[in-house]
């Protein structure tokens, strides 16, 4: 049996988003493919992951929509938010405007507790988090964040 899936939350301009938790957005065709999650989404999944897997809090894990870089789009990133520090990874780049970015991404979040473990499995073994999650866990305790994993 694994841990209960958490929600994944959109962080904003210091505003959390949280959904209701009534009714989740349904692709049409059914279950939901890798494919059909947008690159930067499937990092930000996977890095949500690692963090996980690290021993923080989902209470302490945010998504969020960065500035616009011409030609590449708006940056897409995960913020950690824990023992009064802050590490923040960029997921990827998605060419949308900033509205429509976190529409997106909140259609995957109220998805993501329907979502196969299987999927999960999949987008998390195949993101860059799983190819560099120690020198990850390295860069977080390098900012003075403890791992709560190692703590124990």
């Amino acid at each position: 049996m694994g841990r209960p899936k958490e929600r994944f939350r959109l962080y904003e301009l210091d505003e959390l988003v949280w959904s209701d938790g009534n009714g989740y957005f349904v692709l049409e065709g059914g279950a939901v493919k890798y494919s059909d999650i947008e690159p930067a989404f499937r990092e930000a999944i996977g890095t949500f992951e690692a963090l996980r897997k690290m021993g923080f809090s989902s209470d302490d894990i945010f998504f969020g929509v960065g500035g616009e870089l011409k030609g590449l789009g708006y940056q897409f990133y995960v913020k950690l938010e824990t023992q009064g520090k802050d590490f923040t990874v960029i997921t990827g780049f998605v060419k949308d405007e900033p509205e429509k970015i976190r529409a997106r991404w909140q259609e995957i979040a109220e998805q993501q507790p329907t979502m196969e473990q299987s999927l999960l499995d999949e987008v998390w073994q195949r993101s860059v988090a799983f190819l560099n999650f120690a020198a990850i866990g390295q860069a977080i305790n390098d900012k003075g964040i403890f791992l709560p994993n190692l703590q124990n």
